[in-house]
């Protein structure tokens, strides 16, 4: 099975579902992707009755119509847009299977509405046209958040120029293999102790440092790896910036760090940084850039909305 095909089996449930799931803390799940059931029998009656919609009734409760042809692919193709593995995909290529799994899952939720609340008359409560109330005025605040982004994302212009700027300005950034020197150290409380170990693993004995620092029971021996003006990794400042002024390699140098700390460390030899080529990052980039501007542009545009309608803010009240 494809990628894209066991995403469109697992994903559709949790889209339309997940918010239904939560009413069952605790419970085993009810659902068809959940546990393997029977599918029910899909009705396919080519008249359009009373349900929302046109076209064939694809499932009925009760003898009424409750999901119509162009209401369920309205919502598939909402449900796959809203995916990132599958929001490519044409409804029209989805599989049968993954259309009655679907279909399915969506008339779990209808059979609650139209069996449990209607006999108990749940849409009739004012506890329920309250929360109902409210939870559409979110809705309508969202819809028009979405709307207002969606025109901000409009406006928004990257360049190649802007892109090869970021690039080159920031190269670093942009790091395949990072480079450095390589660096390992012995750390002792006692200067002269270190000393004497400088003069042990001096030119003559530099590839025993390792075997040397581990054997010494007044060293503490760490390998830091390759490390760079930007990745000290673990390695004391003072002492990564004398490694990385090492001129020659491998060269054993000293440092005090602190009045109890003196490092002994081996600089065994440098390596320039790889980096991508604009191409490779091109895509990443602009998105990035995207990212920014579209910050930049929505706090600019709100501060404007803000400044033109005399916003005020009590914000005193939560301070008393």
């Amino acid at each position: 099975m494809s990628l894209r095909r066991s995403h469109l089996l697992k994903i559709s449930p949790f889209f339309i579902f997940g918010a239904v799931i939560t009413f069952f803390p605790g419970c085993e799940c009810p659902w068809s992707f959940c546990k393997k059931t029977k599918p029910r029998q899909v009705v396919a009656d080519t008249k359009s009755v009373s349900a929302k919609g046109s076209g064939a009734v694809l499932a009925e409760v009760r003898g009424k119509p409750v999901i119509m042809e162009s209401a369920f692919n309205d919502k598939l193709r909402q449900m796959l847009q809203a995916n990132a593995y599958t929001k490519d995909i044409d409804p029209g290529t989805v599989p049968a299977e993954a259309k009655i799994k679907f279909l399915n899952d969506w008339l779990n939720v209808v059979v609650i509405k139209e069996v449990w609340g209607v006999d108990n008359k749940v849409k009739e409560s004012s506890d329920f046209r309250d929360e109902l109330a409210s939870r559409m005025e979110a809705l309508e605040d969202a819809l028009i958040v979405e709307k207002f982004v969606g025109t901000l994302r409009g406006e928004l212009a990257v360049s190649d120029n802007d892109i090869s700027r970021e690039f080159n300005d920031n190269k670093e950034r942009y790091t395949k293999v990072a480079g450095g020197v390589r660096v390992a150290g012995a750390k002792f409380s006692d200067k002269e102790k270190a000393q004497l170990f400088v003069n042990e693993v001096g030119a003559k004995n530099i590839s025993n440092f390792e075997k040397a620092a581990k054997e010494n029971k007044d060293a503490e021996y760490r390998d830091f790896g390759r490390i760079s003006d930007v990745a000290f990794r673990g390695a004391p400042n003072k002492l990564a910036k004398k490694a990385l002024a090492t001129a020659t390699f491998p060269e054993v140098g000293f440092v005090e760090v602190g009045d109890k700390e003196f490092w002994v460390f081996l600089s065994l030899d440098k390596k320039d940084s790889e980096f991508y080529n604009l191409d490779e990052v091109k895509p990443q980039i602009k998105a990035m850039l995207e990212e920014k501007h579209f910050g930049e542009l929505l706090n600019a545009r709100l501060e404007k909305f803000k400044e033109v309608s005399s916003v005020k803010v009590n914000e005193e009240y939560f301070r008393k």
